[in-house]
């Protein structure tokens, strides 16, 4: 996750809601998702409070309901209240960097996955193992280009 101007992975931009770290400047603090996991932990726990809470009734009658009810209702409001605050402070004002993006698919062998299909597991997962990832995707390029050349000639031949 984005953590300021040369820091983390550069793949996503967050907007700077709130002073960066004291002992690195210029980072962002991730805060409003930092916000919804604290949202979910705190959800968790009701949750876990209110299975033991119900495990505790006995035939119809439990002593624990106020509990499970103020848990219940704790977790609902902090639930639509979060979602909204993450949707308007982190989802709607984030940017993706798609070079970025790029550049790590690249720099790994997942875009291999693409080409599986046309050529099968066992060809692609070879030419990854034995070639850097660049190479590798011209390799596979150029296989996928082969292939469908020859379908063009088998099927003006016929």
């Amino acid at each position: 996750m984005s953590s300021g101007p040369h820091g983390g992975f550069g793949e996503i931009h967050l907007q700077a809601l709130q002073q960066g770290s004291s002992i690195m400047p210029g980072k962002i603090n991730p805060v409003i998702p930092e916000m919804i996991t604290e949202v979910a932990m705190r959800v968790i726990a009701n949750d876990s409070a209110i299975t033991l809470a119900a495990s505790h009734g006995e035939f119809e009658l439990n002593a624990f309901f106020p509990l499970i009810a103020d848990s219940l209702l704790e977790s609902l409001d902090l639930l639509n209240s979060g979602i909204q605050l993450f949707d308007a402070k982190c989802i709607s004002t984030l940017k993706a960097d798609p070079e970025a993006c790029k550049r790590h698919l690249f720099a790994s062998s997942a875009f291999g996955t693409a080409y599986i299909g046309k050529l099968g597991y066992d060809k692609v997962s070879h030419i990854i193992k034995e070639n850097s990832p660049e190479t590798a995707k011209e390799i596979l390029d150029q296989l996928i280009q082969h292939i469908s050349e020859s379908s063009i000639l088998n099927t003006s031949t016929k």
